[in-house]
């Protein structure tokens, strides 16, 4: 795999076609990110943070040192993952040929599972500005402040923090709707420990996802979402709108199996859901 990372004195760069910082953000997996210009991007994730300028197929992080970088960032990009090889996996069709080129660059992060958790049980018939208002509005009520390269922001609590929001905070402060029973009884049952986070973790990818679909709020697409974002199930594929009209154009070639689409399932969908979502032939006014 094409990927160079160079250590400088003021922070690190990145340089390869499997490496697409906006493509990554936006994609869909994750929600507490920034766009300060058409270069410019940050994201927050748990307590931690990064700036990161991207042009001409490069990336800039500056102010992560090299320790930072290769004892956290670099396990979060999932850097040591060989896309080009990943790729080769994919079953052949003509509209997936265009989403790889269309999407290339997109990694799937390695994210806490409970912060993913606790962000798609909100995404859950929901649409992204709408998630992120949402998520905000609990990390300034219940999240820490923190420092990062752009200014002050707020980390993602933790379930000893958001254990203290009732569902009234839910429902009339971040706006969550219905979901706010759903989000007060898997934060209690977390830190009740009648949900293990760990075990789950460490659980194949079929008992994982039986394990998820047993907490409230939890159904098929959102346990899928949870288990390839946040426990880094890769053969997990999670369907929504984008995704059953990229199966649509799927099957016009010939018969797609959700069953087989492998070991990277999880990249398929991804490559789909941006490729179809950035299509202006299936514009969907969110």
């Amino acid at each position: 795999m094409m990927m160079e990372i160079q250590i400088k004195k003021d922070g690190i760069l990145i340089k390869s076609p499997y490496f697409d910082i906006k493509k990554t953000l936006t994609c869909g997996q994750i929600f507490r990110y920034r766009i300060f210009d058409e270069s410019t991007f940050g994201c927050i994730a748990g307590d931690k943070s990064f700036l990161a300028i991207q042009e001409a197929g490069e990336t800039f992080f500056p102010h992560i040192s090299e320790k930072d970088f290769f004892s956290y960032w670099y396990n979060f990009f999932d850097l040591n993952l060989d896309l080009e090889k990943v790729e080769s996996t994919f079953p052949k069709y003509k509209y997936l040929k265009k989403a790889i080129m269309v999407s290339r660059g997109i990694r799937i992060l390695r994210q806490s599972l409970w912060e993913s958790l606790i962000s798609f049980i909100i995404s859950s018939n929901n649409h992204i500005p709408r998630i992120q208002k949402c998520i905000e509005i609990i990390c300034q009520n219940y999240g820490r402040k923190i420092r990062t390269s752009w200014g002050e922001e707020y980390a993602f609590p933790t379930p000893e923090e958001l254990v203290l929001a009732n569902k009234d905070f839910y429902r009339e402060i971040a706006k969550v709707g219905y979901r706010d029973n759903y989000l007060y009884r898997a934060v209690h049952k977390i830190l009740e420990k009648e949900i293990d986070l760990t075990a789950i973790e460490n659980l194949p990818y079929k008992d994982a996802k039986k394990a998820l679909k047993e907490i409230p709020g939890i159904g098929e697409k959102v346990a899928n979402c949870i288990l390839v974002f946040g426990c880094g199930h890769l053969e997990a594929f999670p369907v929504d709108t984008w995704i059953k009209k990229a199966i649509e154009e799927l099957e016009k070639e010939k018969p797609f199996s959700i069953e087989e689409v492998g070991p990277y399932g999880g990249y398929i969908q991804q490559y789909l859901f941006y490729h179809t979502k950035n299509s202006k032939s299936y514009y969907i006014n969110e």
